[in-house]
Order: C-alpha cells, then sequence, then structure tokens
C-alpha cells in the first residue's frame, strides 16, 4: 500500500512537472528582441540605404556591417523564440503586433536597396549585396518559421502572410542583384 502511495505521489510529481515545463512559456524576450533590437536594426539600415550613394565606398562598407548585425540579431530572435516554447493567443497577439513594423521596414528596406543596384554595381559592391541578401532571406526565414511554429493554428496564418511579404521583398531584391552580378 505504501508503495502504491509512494509511485502514485512521484507520478503526479512528474507529471506536474512535465505540464509545467510546456506551459511555462516567455514570450517578453522574443517581443523585447523584436522592438528593442530588430526594428531598430532595421531603422538603421534604412538610414544606411537612403543616405547611398551619397555615402559613397565607406557606407557601402558600414551598410554591410549593419546587415551583419542584423543577422545577428535574427539568430539571436530564432533562439528565444524556441526557449519560448508554445505561444498562447496572448503571448501571439503581442509578437504580431511587435512583428508589424518589423515586416514594413524590411520590405521597405528591400525595396530601396532593389533601387540601388547600378549604384552598387558602380563601385563592385553588388555581389556583396547579394550575398547578403541571400544570407538574410534565409535568417529571416528561420526565425519567422519559428514564430509560426510556436504559434496557434489560427495565428499563425498572420506570421505566415508576414513570413511570405518579407520572403517576397528578398526575392525580388534577391532577382535584381543577380542579374547584376
Amino acid at each position: 500500500m505504501v508503495a502504491i502511495t509512494s509511485i502514485l505521489l512521484l507520478a503526479a510529481t512528474v507529471a506536474t512537472t512535465a505540464t509545467a515545463s510546456v506551459l511555462r512559456r516567455d514570450t517578453t524576450p522574443v517581443v523585447n528582441s523584436i522592438n528593442t533590437q530588430l526594428v531598430p536594426q532595421i531603422t538603421i539600415l534604412q538610414n544606411d540605404i537612403d543616405g547611398f550613394p551619397a555615402s559613397g565606398f565607406n557606407g557601402s562598407v558600414q551598410l554591410d556591417s549593419d546587415e551583419d548585425t542584423l543577422m545577428t540579431i535574427l539568430d539571436t530572435a530564432t533562439t528565444l523564440t524556441q526557449e519560448a516554447g508554445t505561444f498562447s493567443i496572448v503571448d501571439v497577439l503581442n509578437v504580431i503586433g511587435a512583428m508589424e513594423p518589423a515586416t514594413t521596414g524590411i520590405i521597405n528596406y528591400n525595396l530601396a536597396l532593389a533601387t540601388k543596384v547600378a549604384d552598387f554595381e558602380s563601385i563592385g559592391r553588388a555581389p556583396f549585396v547579394l550575398a547578403n541578401l541571400q544570407i538574410l532571406n534565409i535568417r529571416w526565414t528561420e526565425f519567422t518559421n519559428e514564430l509560426i511554429a510556436a504559434a496557434p493554428l489560427g495565428a499563425a496564418t498572420a506570421l505566415l502572410a508576414m513570413q511570405t511579404a518579407i520572403s517576397t521583398s528578398y526575392a525580388s531584391s534577391i532577382a535584381v542583384y543577380s542579374v547584376a552580378v
């Protein structure tokens, strides 16, 4: 009798611990990463591209460096999303709200970047831009895949639409720079 009680108590403890770890999630780091790192970095990139070609070769090098920073931020955001676990409806609404300016910003950046292909060609930097576009497209896809995987089914549709818009903007810019290289 004591053995059965001990086994049941142990099973209840394990079940409670397992349930707590499955239910425990915190999207605050994900939302904070988007709001305090990702969106500001996209603004920096937009300023870089708006200042080019007047900023010349040095401006293109700064753009390259700022794109590398964006890659690191996306990697961190991907990891934070994996660590957050499954999102609740409230969590995913916060993530979607944070992602809206990031999505709009990166689409606008890619559109502006595509218009500067001749300027990057003239200083021999078009291949570097193309390489970064390809890598960033992969990193954005990895990040948004994690967001979609963590979201409840109904809310995943909004994140999928954002992912599609971002991927389409990268595909357009990649196509422009692929012709140039």
